[in-house]
């Protein structure tokens, strides 16, 4: 007799086989709303990550606030961020690609406090964000967002973001120049 209740506690029609397929269905359940649930909160940091981009980059237009440091210079704008950024950012003068360097700033992004360098190519700005690759900052790649471009890259311990009106192709090309120096 002892033989038949084991046999019954272990077969699939049995007590513990009822309730397997059903705590492998509720886990099952739980780890697509898991997944869900990190996929849209990423979707939503992006998405307020890029909004602070652009809102950065439209403050300093309208503000009167385009530079902190206003010099084409970059011994005059790079020594400038050391006491008020934990890095150094590189900053590179374009002026003979098209890309003068107008200067520079602090800047507070959704991912915390960031350098902004700012160029200009034609009659476009393009501000220029860096920050420390260990921000919790989110990557964009290529993206355009409400109107603006956004190229995003990485180089060594340092991210960027390029932010302008200028035109996708346009923008490339001064990361190009960028990382190439």
């Amino acid at each position: 007799e002892t033989l038949r209740q084991h046999e019954a506690a272990v077969s699939p029609s049995g007590f513990t086989g009822k309730y397997a397929y059903g705590v492998t269905g509720l886990l099952t359940g739980l780890l697509i709303s898991w997944i869900t649930l990190s996929y849209l909160d990423t979707q939503q940091t992006r998405d307020t990550f890029l909004s602070s981009l652009v809102s950065a980059h439209i403050h300093s237009l309208m503000a009167s606030h385009l530079t902190d440091i206003a010099s084409s210079d970059t011994h005059s704008v790079k020594p400038w961020f050391h006491g008020h950024l934990d890095f150094s950012p590189p900053v590179i003068d374009l002026t003979r690609q098209g890309y003068p360097l107008i200067g520079g700033r602090l800047e507070y992004l959704a991912s915390g406090t960031a350098a902004a360098l700012v160029y200009r190519h034609r009659k476009h700005t393009i501000n220029l964000f860096i920050q420390p690759k260990s921000v919790q900052a989110v990557a964009t790649g290529t993206a355009p967002y409400k109107g603006y471009n956004i190229v995003q890259w990485e180089d060594g311990d340092l991210s960027y973001w390029a932010v302008s009106d200028l035109n996708l192709s346009d923008l490339e090309i001064f990361q190009e120049l960028l990382t190439d120096s």
